[in-house]
């Protein structure tokens, strides 16, 4: 057997501290959602265990007040419903973030301490499933569903939209339908064009 070399055990000694310390991401679930309209802010259980010093699986702690992600800009947003039991994408900040969630986010600010990769500095992301759990993307089409309704844009430039109930349409000012090829209504499965 090779003795180790002193390279050896600062390496092993590297390896372990990184491993140890370093958070990236990682999957939870959602266990509180009360913050989520007011704050976009909710309090998440990470799903894969940790390993403590004596190589024994730990269960990591509630993350609690983890903002959330969404799609947005320009005074734009694109919101999904978050509840409990559903589940997330944490990623883990380099620097600390209470300063920054603290801001208008739009100036560089300086953490108020030197932590790294601290697992309360995270941000989550809505969806992470698993092989089980997918809602099984389309694999050709731009598609938003929910509750068995679905709007799914086509390659060709057509668009779809499935409604499971209801649909409302409110316009505050004048609508204008263009149809450059033949336009069909149908109610109750009868055909109403005039």
């Amino acid at each position: 057997m090779t003795d180790k070399t002193f390279e050896d055990t600062v390496n092993n000694m590297v390896k372990e501290f990184v491993y140890s310390n370093i958070n990236l991401t990682m999957p939870a679930r959602v266990v509180n959602v009360s913050q989520y309209q007011s704050k976009q802010q909710i309090d998440v259980q990470p799903l894969v265990n940790d390993f403590d010093d004596d190589n024994e699986a730990i269960q990591l702690p509630v993350i609690y007040a983890v903002t959330v992600c969404l799609t947005e800009g320009g005074g734009a947003l694109i919101s999904v419903p978050i509840k409990v039991g559903g589940k997330v994408k944490l990623e883990f900040s380099k620097q600390g973030l209470d300063t920054y969630l603290e801001s208008n986010g739009t100036s560089p600010l300086t953490p108020s301490d030197k932590r790294k990769f601290a697992i309360t500095d995270c941000f989550a992301t809505a969806g992470c499933p698993t092989v089980s759990t997918t809602l099984r993307p389309n694999p050709t089409d731009v598609e938003i569903k929910f509750a068995g309704s679905s709007w799914k844009m086509k390659p060709t430039g057509g668009v779809t939209l499935d409604v499971a109930t209801d649909y409302n349409v409110t316009v505050g000012g004048n609508t204008t339908i263009t149809s450059t090829g033949d336009l069909t209504l149908t109610a109750a499965n009868v055909n109403i064009n005039s």
